[in-house]
């Protein structure tokens, strides 16, 4: 019998760690704002866009890259191999401060690598998504961010569905944004967001293909003894909008991958201040660890219960099913299976040794 309770307690003392750190997420206020910079020079600002197959997007995306309101901006575009009219696109804006590279489809990590390479190391570099648009003011408070201490800095997005209004992506983006304004008041954000971050670029270490960039390359700026931080004025919104098979694909991708990040993080855990470390178990390992057994977890619950009494143990299978077929009727329910079904099968592909490194385009 001790050690029945030995076991449970080690099953479910994480459910009980990551549910305390959300907490704690939730409850906790912190003033975001941070520090003007009026009187220190304006630095060369590289903003750099990677693309495969954008062509329905990257009109409007150069069009909002140039009305940007900062003096010292030059936009690097890297192909990624497109088959269709990126390339033409890009080439028909005559700007000298827009650079197009070819990347000969890398992959995203080769496609930063490769932007770099034309970067002077004095600069800021900000990475940006074609389905991200930022907001013509966004930039200035971004670069106030970068006090001597500080490496990086993540943008303040806000995922919007283009048929109108947020979608489940969204939704868990607003919680996960909460996370990182918590870890920004340490210094220690763990994970850019993809879409829109900067990075001092005497600081940016080049990542093998297979890397996951934004949580990899934040990952390695800390290491440095460097901060990351959240930036709620440098404001940008992000279009997403995937069918079902889409979204399936597109958590596998990132599952799989991210699984891959967080065995090799282990590696330089000792080189992380202690609130980085604290973050990134709780955060990324634990969560994924709650994630995968909470099917386990469920069906030992509903069995204990069946124990105790067998009656409210069959009820709770009733509700159980009723409540997936409710969910299964909308559009956000059948999201959160696809998602579901996506995180399971990344987790397969990882224990297999299967790793991901081209992309492909999945938005609507």
């Amino acid at each position: 019998m001790m050690l029945f309770y030995i076991i449970i307690m080690i099953l479910f003392s994480p459910y009980i760690v990551l549910s305390m750190f959300y907490l704690s997420v939730i409850f906790t206020t912190f003033n975001n704002k941070r520090r003007s910079s009026s009187d220190v020079a304006k630095p060369q600002i590289y903003i750099v866009t990677c693309f495969y197959n954008e062509e329905k997007l990257l009109d409007d995306k150069i069009k909002n890259l140039l009305s940007l309101d900062y003096p010292y901006l030059k936009f690097i575009f890297v192909n990624d191999n497109s088959t269709d009219r990126s390339v033409e696109i890009v080439k028909s804006f005559e700007s000298e401060n827009i650079i197009l590279l070819d990347n000969r489809s890398r992959g995203k990590a080769e496609a930063q690598n490769t932007a770099l390479c034309e970067i002077p190391r004095s600069a800021i570099v900000i990475f940006t998504d074609c389905n991200v648009f930022l907001d013509n003011k966004s930039i200035d408070p971004m670069v106030n961010c970068f006090a001597p201490d500080v490496g990086g800095v993540i943008g303040n997005v806000f995922i919007a569905d283009p048929a109108g209004g947020r979608n489940l992506e969204g939704d868990y983006w607003e919680f996960e944004k909460k996370i990182k304004i918590f870890e920004s008041y340490f210094g220690a954000v763990i994970g850019f967001d993809g879409g829109f971050y900067a990075v001092r670029a005497d600081l940016y270490s080049p990542l093998p293909p297979d890397f996951l960039s934004d949580f990899e390359e934040s990952l390695a700026i800390l290491s440095k003894g460097y901060k990351v931080v959240f930036c709620s004025e440098a404001m940008a919104v992000e279009l997403e909008r995937r069918k079902i098979g889409a979204q399936f694909a597109s958590r596998r991708r990132v599952t799989v991958r991210t699984l891959w990040a967080l065995r090799r993080a282990m590696g330089i855990l000792n080189k992380l201040t202690w609130p980085a470390r604290l973050f990134l178990i709780i955060n990324k390992a634990v969560r994924y660890y709650c994630l995968f057994l909470s099917p386990l977890m469920g069906i030992f619950i509903v069995s204990c219960v069946m124990q105790l009494n067998y009656m409210l143990g069959l009820l709770a299978i009733i509700l159980c099913i009723a409540t997936t077929g409710l969910l299964a009727l909308s559009h956000g329910g059948r999201q959160a299976f696809a998602t579901a079904y996506g995180l399971y099968a990344g987790l397969f592909d990882f224990c297999m040794g299967r790793k991901i490194i081209s992309w492909e385009q999945q938005r609507q």
